[in-house]
């Protein structure tokens, strides 16, 4: 989603999503200005959204700082009729929600849940291994699977993505392992000792 976010907005003009133009460093952002930032967020949503119960998608990072300027901000037991721990908006019907597939993004978006659109081969894990090939000493399993995400209706989207956000500049190569270091494929011991 965070990808199909970026590209749109780089359409300018002739992107039919709505991106707000606040601007804030989700990062560097006091108490006051988060929550201001969420508060103009649901405010400026179209009319014709502004009382339908919609989620708005962050970050667990943005969440968590969320939830602790909300309660540095106002204490404990506050919000609108006490609700406080629930990430709901004061004074709207919409409501902060994690994703853990948006991990360290800055992206705010919201839409309607019915406009996001989720499309999957039809077999679940774990039925996708469909052969096993036996060879030598090596299995080979073979299997078919997809998924596709997107929104059904763009005008439905209501968006948040700072200026140069790149989501693939955090992603390492498949070939290496969480510390940054790649598999040693053999080629480094060439007379046969460690």
């Amino acid at each position: 989603i965070e990808t199909i976010l970026v590209e749109q907005k780089a359409l300018g003009q002739a992107s039919r999503i709505n991106f707000t133009t606040d601007t804030i460093n989700m990062y560097t952002a006091t108490a006051e200005e988060l929550l201001d930032f969420f508060e103009n967020f649901v405010d400026n949503l179209s009319h014709l959204y502004k009382n339908k119960k919609m989620n708005i998608y962050v970050s667990p990072e943005i969440y968590r700082k969320y939830q602790r300027a909300y309660k540095k901000v106002w204490g404990l037991n506050s919000g609108q009729d006490g609700d406080f721990g629930t990430a709901k908006i004061d004074y709207s019907v919409n409501t902060l929600v994690s994703l853990d597939g948006m991990s360290g993004s800055p992206i705010v978006f919201s839409t309607p849940a019915e406009n996001m659109v989720k499309l999957r081969h039809k077999n679940e894990v774990p039925l996708v291994i469909n052969d096993v090939q036996k060879h030598d000493y090596e299995v080979r399993l073979y299997g078919e699977f997809w998924l596709g995400v997107g929104f059904q209706i763009a005008e439905a989207v209501f968006a948040y993505v700072p200026e140069g956000y790149d989501p693939q500049a955090g992603l390492r190569s498949s070939n290496q392992f969480p510390d940054g270091t790649s598999p040693d494929d053999g080629s480094a011991s060439s007379n046969g000792g460690l």
